[in-house]
């Protein structure tokens, strides 16, 4: 499962990071920093069902893949006010993911 969530981006302009340093940076916000519930407009709370116990705020449980600016791909995150977006596989590409499902053709 993938999200895709409108982030932020902070460039200090003064203190430049190398690319390795920014997705470090990226990947510990969005992975270990940032709630679960964040996410989830109207979700209270995530809870994470492990066999040590009931995480009610397990931080981790997502992992950070990569980003893009928007601008220039409205249409198909579904944010130019149209209904309609992209297709999932179309979406995964913008992020550089190989859909891990093979698409089946009907016979005519």
């Amino acid at each position: 499962m993938y999200l895709v969530v409108k982030g932020m981006s902070f460039i200090d302009a003064n203190k430049p990071e190398t690319a390795k340093e920014a997705r470090s940076h990226k990947r510990y916000f969005y992975e270990e920093h940032t709630c679960p519930t964040n996410y989830f407009q109207d979700t209270l709370v995530v809870i994470s069902d492990t066999e040590r116990c009931a995480d009610d705020d397990p931080h981790g449980v997502f992992g950070y893949v990569t980003d893009i600016p928007i601008k220039g791909h409205e249409q198909i995150l579904g944010m130019n006010g149209s209904s309609e977006s992209g297709h999932g596989d179309d979406i995964l590409a913008l992020f550089g993911v190989k859909p891990r499902h093979t698409a089946v053709k009907e016979k005519t």
